[in-house]
């Protein structure tokens, strides 16, 4: 059985930072060969940008096992950043990513935000696919410091009012 949950104990945030470091190590190693991806920052100091009231991590689990996250930042006062997407290999073809970015999509219009910005690895085209089904759609860099990661990276934006998440 699946379940989405929000992390806020000790253990939610060390599970959260146990799936980002496999993130890294599995599904990020060819960008960290390029430059990084600030996740380094994020986790000396996690769960910083994603804690509350700004922010958030949700979980996905399997019979009550973290097999997935995905969290929210802000981006501006009104648009949230969603990051660090990530379901284990034996979890995937169950629908954990759009459980995820359902509730994340649910929960951002509470903590204030009308907008929500993405970016991803141009290989990642599963996730632009579910990110286009949920209403996302492509964008110029929403942040002018990744204007010259075009050639690696989609961009991506959600107006809130437009969410099919709901």
């Amino acid at each position: 059985m699946s379940a989405i949950v929000t992390a806020a104990t000790p253990e939610h945030y060390a599970a959260a930072k146990a799936l980002m470091l496999e993130y890294r190590a599995t599904s990020l190693a060819e960008d960290y060969a390029v430059g990084g991806c600030g996740l380094d920052e994020e986790l000396a100091s996690f769960p910083g940008p994603y804690a509350p009231p700004s922010g958030f991590i949700l979980l996905a689990t399997l019979d009550g096992v973290p097999c997935g996250c995905l969290a929210l930042r802000a981006f501006t006062h009104d648009a949230g950043e969603v990051m660090r997407m990530f379901v284990q290999p034996h979890a995937r073809g169950k629908g954990l990513a759009e459980q995820l970015m359902r509730a994340l999509i649910t929960k951002a219009p509470s903590m204030g935000y009308s907008t929500l910005n993405l970016d991803s690895l141009h290989r990642f085209k599963a996730a632009h696919k579910l990110y286009e089904k949920l209403g996302f759609t492509y964008c110029e860099p929403y942040n002018p410091e990744m204007a010259d990661k075009r050639d690696h990276m989609v961009f991506m934006r959600l107006p809130l009012a437009a969410s099919v998440a709901a």
